[in-house]
């Protein structure tokens, strides 16, 4: 894990509390053989196993780690009873506004087994983890209340950030003899703070920081993940099995890494994941929002996997392997006229029990929907931009529903608070949201009206998702969109000063195309390594004489 720049003062009690064994013979005080799922021990006396805490396992496992509210109210009710590890007065604010405030929060609109139970379970029993949840609160309540953790405040040290700092260290120390077992159970203790970590870092504006804890956090991924038929030894896999442990890490990691893939800020060297073919599966019938967003998330993990397939083809010339590719892309569109069909058929029973959250994340699914049809019809194509021309109409649709999403609930897409005194500029979800659909059809749709549009939006949703920070993507956008056209529109007027809620019109599109040659593409982005700096921005383009030149620029 990256280490905190402050010193690490390991704590006196420093040996770690036992973690093997179930609860009923560690409350018994006897050894345990620690069977899975119930262990023989518990079984042969008559008892009930109950099981091994945030691990699973016992006769009761099904309900601790069930997903849903009753089981997340049943663990705050119960944490202050059942918590491991003795925390301060000042603790206890920072863990209660965790949950209450942080997790609610961090989870966007969709829900969360990972932020709404396993972290809750993970933090009353480990506290390598419990630690790193007291920093991330530190840095949330503060960043709301306008105290985000600017340069100027870090240098300052402030009681604070002292604290922040304190917990940081402290779960660093807990988490070395984690690291040091390497069992499954220590992993998933590691992993768990390593996402942790990640969204602190985000929150901070430490880009680089957190980007390494998400390339360690994939790496021990693959340690989870071994043993299994992968497509290629960068790739790791989704299960079938949506309640295990594995896949909730993997879910809430792996969005981080699409993230990354997504803003041009790939990790080298790059992963993918992959589904087994189970899990591929479109069900005849989708049970809840979050169930339908699952399958449809898997179609970008399958589009990112083929996209690196194909530009490792296209490096390596075995050309022999692309008919191979184009197969899967059939299959893949095939599947996203499936998910739609059962997503219709499905959505007279889900709007009958959607909550105010389950509203907005369908609006937000039909708009990933649309931004998921154009990346599956295009991802085989490399150094051609022209292709994008014929999908303004769906570009178009994303801007008219992501609007709609802003004008009626911006509050709950960008995480904002609702009650109290907050900053409008600080919000932070551990998730996708508006913005990677935004970015994307500012980078790809070349008609000035649409991609001004998508640039102000950014703006107007300038908070942080995951690696994606709404005001950063924006200046991005804003920098290609100057790279491109430069001075080809000066005979054609081009609206600027619409109002950002109006949609396009129809005499607003009708404009001159922009030349292939002067479009980019293959953007990249080195972000800042600490908040206020520079940002180094690299793209290629084809000339007019069929070469390739590199682009780059560096701002702030």
């Amino acid at each position: 894990m990256a280490k905190n720049p402050s010193e690490c003062k390991k704590p006196s009690n420093s040996k770690p509390r036992t973690k093997s064994g179930c609860r009923t013979c560690r409350i018994r005080r006897v050894k345990c053989d620690e069977a899975r799922p119930s262990c023989r021990r518990c079984i042969s006396t008559g008892r009930s196993c109950d099981g091994y805490g945030v691990w699973g396992g016992g006769s009761s496992a099904g309900r601790r780690h069930s997903d849903g509210p009753q089981a997340y109210n049943v663990l705050t009710q119960r944490a202050a009873l059942s918590i491991a590890h003795p925390m301060s007065d000042v603790e206890k604010v920072y863990w209660e506004w965790f949950i209450h405030r942080s997790a609610v929060k961090l989870r966007g609109v969709f829900s969360s087994t990972f932020w709404d139970a396993l972290v809750v379970q993970a933090s009353l029993e480990v506290p390598a983890v419990l630690h790193a949840v007291l920093a991330l609160s530190s840095v949330h309540k503060h960043g709301l209340l306008g105290m985000d953790g600017s340069k100027e405040a870090c240098s300052r040290l402030d009681p604070r950030e002292q604290f922040t700092l304190r917990q940081y260290n402290k779960s660093i120390c807990y988490l070395r003899s984690h690291l040091a077992v390497r069992t499954r159970e220590a992993i998933h203790v590691t992993l768990i703070t390593c996402m942790i970590f990640i969204c602190l870092e985000a929150m901070r504006g430490r880009y680089t920081v957190g980007r390494v804890h998400l390339q360690n956090g994939l790496k021990l991924l693959r340690e989870i993940m071994n043993g299994i038929p992968i497509e290629g030894e960068d790739a790791i896999m989704l299960r079938a099995d949506t309640k295990t442990i594995d896949n909730d890490l993997v879910d809430a990691i792996a969005r981080f890494n699409l993230h990354s893939a997504l803003f041009g800020y790939s990790l080298e060297p790059s992963v993918v994941i992959v589904q087994d073919p189970e899990r591929r599966r479109c069900p005849l019938m989708f049970q809840s929002v979050k169930h339908a967003r699952q399958h449809l998330e898997g179609f970008f993990f399958e589009i990112h996997c083929l996209q690196d397939r194909f530009h490792r083809i296209q490096a390596s010339g075995e050309l022999e392997y692309q008919s191979e590719l184009y197969e899967r892309q059939h299959r893949l569109q095939a599947n996203l006229v499936t998910w739609l069909g059962t997503y219709k058929a499905s959505y007279t029973h889900l709007k009958a029990t959607m909550n105010g959250r389950d509203t907005l994340a369908d609006k937000l699914l039909h708009a990933y929907y649309i931004i998921a049809t154009v990346m599956a019809s295009t991802c085989l194509t490399y150094a051609d931009e022209s292709i994008y021309d014929s999908y303004t109409e769906a570009f178009l649709s994303v801007i008219v529903r992501l609007i709609d999403i802003l004008v009626v609930v911006s509050p709950g897409v960008t995480a904002r608070e609702t009650s109290g005194r907050c900053m409008a500029s600080f919000s932070f979800i551990a998730d996708m949201g508006l913005i990677p659909p935004l970015y994307y059809t500012a980078i790809k749709c070349r008609v000035p009206r649409i991609r001004r549009q998508a640039a102000k939006l950014l703006i107007s949703a300038a908070h942080r998702e995951g690696l994606l920070d709404g005001s950063l993507a924006a200046r991005i956008v804003v920098e290609v969109i100057n790279m491109e056209e430069g001075d080809f529109y000066r005979d054609t007027h081009i609206a600027e000063d619409f109002p950002i809620f109006d949609y396009p019109e129809a005499r607003e599109l009708a404009v001159p195309v922009l030349p292939e040659s002067r479009r980019v593409y293959n953007i990249r982005t080195m972000l800042p390594t600490e908040p206020g700096g520079s940002i180094v921005l690299v793209c290629s383009r084809k000339t007019e004489y069929g070469t390739q030149e590199v682009l780059q620029k560096a701002f702030h």
